[in-house]
């Protein structure tokens, strides 16, 4: 009786081996099917590849002939004036949609109208045009009147030991915010990011919220490093701040008249897979730096995810993103309805860099070629910023 039942228990280990035996290389076979999937078909690249793609015009603005060398800064007026902030002269320079320069104000110098260092430049709904000076911890508004832009004050930010103001926004009959970076022991390292309601004076008057902070790969290596870490880009648009990290499609929001946060993203976006073909798209994008920095292709190949992304724009009706591209070869600009998530790409050439949108036409840079262009996107429904 016991040999019968050894016997028997034998027979049944011995089948379950058959069937391991068989089973085994369908395993084999779904799992480098899902490899072959992480590999090929789900990488963001390959997604972004296969996206529907927006016909467009594109159009040089203006190249050096306009007296602007070093293109900065572009923002557009709800009435289509292209505001451009020169980045050797500190020059702000006013033109019609079409290209035509119509007046320039500004200049070095620390007086009334002139600048130092500026860091930003931001168009209001009501017209006016606000430039923040860094150095000398300055807001200069501007008005514009028959084509011509008017100074009307100046604005000094509190002094802030341990903040920068990197960013303001304005909404009427509300008052101005600004998004503030915290700094840290090192010259440009940043800690944090908040976003703070401005008094009348423009001083830190009430914290709302803190963004993402910045990822910095190694702490001790110059900042060329970093650029590579994932960080957080933000846009204003319709009394929102919309950010999102470098390597995501999914975005947050805090609305600045509600206090509501939200949050939202594109559904049918594959998981994230680092790939191959992904890694070797990046250095083939990055490859200037490469030349200059070979460590920076170590960096790259030793990193899980990948900071796809350069900048988001956001308007009334879509978010864009710029995928990165500092080589020779053609890029791309996402992007997203707001509403319904749909994701399409805009073909553009190498190191074309966003700015703005208005009226159906993206705005950026090259900035290699000191050249602004227009980049018009066919047969599209208009979009007001």
């Amino acid at each position: 009786m016991a040999d019968s039942n050894h016997l028997s228990i034998f027979t049944m280990s011995l089948k379950k081996l058959q069937r391991a035996f068989y089973t085994l290389p369908v395993i084999c076979l779904l799992f480098f099917t899902k490899c072959q999937e992480a590999e090929t078909g789900n990488s963001y690249i390959s997604y972004i590849d296969n996206l529907e793609t927006i016909e467009t015009t594109e159009a040089t603005f203006f190249k050096g002939d306009a007296g602007i060398y070093s293109p900065l800064f572009l923002d557009i007026t709800e009435n289509g004036h292209v505001v451009v902030v020169e980045g050797s002269s500190w020059l702000v320079y006013l033109f019609d949609f079409e290209g035509n320069k119509l007046s320039e104000a500004g200049g070095i110098g620390s007086g009334p109208g002139e600048f130092r260092v500026i860091n930003n430049v931001l168009a209001t709904t009501d017209n006016k045009i606000l430039v923040l000076d860094k150095k000398l911890s300055r807001l200069t508004v501007y008005g514009i009147e028959d084509a011509e832009l008017v100074l009307e004050n100046t604005k000094q930010v509190p002094d802030n030991s341990t903040y920068n103001m990197e960013d303001i926004y304005y909404v009427e009959n509300d008052g101005y915010y600004g998004v503030f970076s915290k700094r840290g022991q090192r010259p440009g390292m940043t800690l944090s990011r908040e976003l703070y309601k401005l008094d009348e004076n423009l001083a830190m008057s009430k914290k709302l919220i803190t963004l993402p902070e910045d990822e910095i790969l190694n702490k001790d290596t110059p900042a060329q490093d970093w650029g590579f870490g994932f960080v957080t880009k933000w846009d204003f648009a319709d009394n929102l701040l919309l950010y999102s990290r470098s390597e995501s499609l999914s975005w947050l929001s805090y609305n600045l008249t509600t206090g509501k946060n939200d949050s939202t993203s594109v559904s049918d976006v594959p998981p994230y897979y680092k790939t191959a073909s992904e890694e070797e798209y990046m250095i083939n994008r990055v490859r200037p730096i490469i030349q200059q920095s070979p460590e920076v292709r170590e960096v790259i190949e030793d990193r899980e995810r990948l900071s796809l992304f350069l900048n988001i724009v956001v308007d009334s009706d879509n978010i864009y993103h710029t995928v990165v591209n500092f080589a020779g070869e053609p890029g791309y600009v996402l992007q997203i309805d707001r509403s319904s998530k749909a994701m399409k790409k805009i073909e553009i050439s190498s190191m074309f860099m966003l700015h703005d949108v208005h009226e159906n036409a993206l705005f950026g840079m090259y900035p290699d070629e000191a050249k602004v262009v227009k980049i018009s996107m066919d047969n599209m429904s208009i979009s007001m910023k």
